[in-house]
């Protein structure tokens, strides 16, 4: 398991832990704090009501007469007749449901608003009305139906005091179903409230996830990339401290590259310049003999030829390892009838040379242009061109080709071949085709060349964002070798192509 996988599961665990929290705190705070409330309200009705009916009391010495109870009966049932029309906030009120009940100064029921049943019943020891005859605050809850836990009723009682005497009790009565569509309603809406959060900090919580994981893959795909050998720019973010790993891998890797390249780069020098040196070093032993003049003249060419190749080398080396180190081509508009047209005039001696047929077909380049470094592109084209004619027998055919197309949706691209008659391409060698100082000898003089020049123009063509290939191919119904670039192509100074 990943370890942004452990951070989703753990975020999504203390999430989850900090939600059901909360709900408990509304089961045991808030919850109660509705009947706390109700219950605040109860007190006030209770003694307002108790004040009102102590002068009820003066009639007889035990308690109310006949006609101040059906008084109080009458009203009690025009009481619960009433229609409130209430709208409590989205709870709309359409009856009444609170009841109360008397009791004497010895707890005995003397009126019961909805259980006649209940009279002369000692209620002494209820809590209600046991604690209010001793003069302190007395309420209770209580259930109607042991079995229902929805039957609860609220009970809070005031002394009935006349004269500065006690002579009753009066309780009322709320049930707990009063309140339920209330708490129902903020159950509901913490509910969905509690759902709606957790969606929304599980969903932040995952794009965060992905957010680092995308950066730290951005950072494993540049490692592994730089660790394969191949191009990759450094990943920049804004996140501060990606930002500065970012940083830190970067010098580290400019740091081994240059000890890297160093030690690679003197490793093959010195590789490829042993078979040179050795000829030049024979040459010259044999030179300080006595010689006839056509060998002498031989060993000097030799020498002069052994020269040219070392110089080569060492050139084309250098470029390679500019090239490799370099992420990105200057910013230039190049053009590209003219980038060709220049390379061809170079060629124009050896193709006369080797007597070779150059066939071009309709190239159309004019107003086509690409975006980087003329210098690069045209040492790139030049390459291929030379690798043409190298491996072209002599009175040998080049075709050069080009189509403009869509690569994609977006941008268009320009596709240059050059096709040349040539053996075919061993199946040893095509995968090694772009290797550093891989080459297969010529058929013309049986020599191989430095190995480098596919090589540089590989790299040119993808610092250039484009791609290059070759394989087997048939021309003029022999066979042939084709070369098969793809660049990108720039906007033109009078509009045109886009980039």
């Amino acid at each position: 398991m990943s370890v942004f996988s452990r951070l989703a599961i753990f975020y999504f665990i203390l999430l989850s832990a900090a939600l059901s929290y909360a709900w408990h705190i509304f089961y045991d705070d808030i919850k109660p704090s509705f009947r706390q409330i109700s219950e605040e309200s109860m007190v006030d009705a209770s003694n307002l009501l108790a004040e009102l009916i102590a002068p009820s009391f003066r009639s007889s010495e035990s308690g109310l007469d006949s006609t101040d109870f059906a008084a109080i009966h009458e009203a009690v049932k025009r009481f619960h007749k009433r229609d409130p029309k209430a709208l409590i906030w989205s709870f709309e009120k359409n009856s009444t449901n609170m009841q109360f009940y008397i009791t004497d100064q010895l707890g005995e029921v003397i009126y019961h608003s909805y259980d006649p049943s209940q009279l002369g019943e000692d209620y002494s020891q209820w809590r209600d009305v046991y604690r209010t005859l001793l003069g302190e605050y007395g309420a209770r809850t209580s259930r109607r139906d042991e079995e229902d836990p929805e039957s609860g009723q609220m009970y809070v009682a005031a002394p009935i005091v006349l004269d500065k005497n006690l002579v009753g009790v009066f309780t009322l009565i709320k049930p707990h179903q009063s309140i339920l569509p209330f708490i129902g309603e903020a159950e509901f809406r913490l509910t969905a409230a509690g759902l709606l959060l957790l969606a929304l900090l599980t969903l932040s919580g995952l794009a965060l996830v992905f957010w680092y994981k995308r950066m730290l893959d951005q950072l494993t795909n540049y490692v592994d990339r730089v660790r394969n050998g191949k191009k990759a720019s450094q990943p920049r973010f804004e996140e501060k401290g990606f930002s500065q790993l970012s940083d830190a891998l970067q010098q580290l890797r400019s740091e081994l590259d240059g000890k890297l390249y160093v030690e690679n780069y003197i490793h093959t020098l010195t590789h490829e310049l042993k078979s040179p040196i050795a000829a030049i070093a024979a040459a010259t032993e044999l030179l300080q003999t006595n010689l006839e003049p056509s060998k002498r003249q031989q060993f000097m060419g030799n020498i002069e030829a052994e020269v040219s190749r070392m110089q080569q080398i060492i050139e084309q080396l250098l470029l390679l390892a500019s090239l490799e180190n370099q992420q990105s081509s200057k910013e230039q508009m190049i053009a590209l009838d003219t980038l060709l047209n220049n390379a061809l005039v170079s060629m124009n001696a050896r193709l006369s040379q080797k007597n070779i047929t150059l066939n071009i077909e309709d190239l159309k380049l004019e107003g086509l242009n690409v975006r980087g470094d003329a210098f690069l592109l045209s040492t790139a084209i030049s390459n291929l061109l030379t690798n043409a004619l190298d491996f072209c027998p002599a009175e040998g055919h080049i075709t050069i080709a080009s189509q403009c197309s869509r690569a994609n949706a977006k941008k268009p691209v320009i596709e240059l071949s050059i096709c040349n008659t040539s053996a075919a391409i061993p199946d040893y060698a095509k995968p090694r085709l772009f290797e550093r100082f891989f080459s297969t000898t010529r058929p013309d003089n049986n020599r191989k060349s430095s190995g480098l020049g596919l090589c540089v123009a590989e790299q040119v063509i993808q610092l250039h964002n484009g791609s290059i290939s070759l394989s087997n191919s048939v021309l003029n119904n022999d066979t042939a070798v084709l070369a098969f670039v793809v660049l990108p192509l720039a906007k033109s100074n009078n509009g045109g192509i886009l980039n």
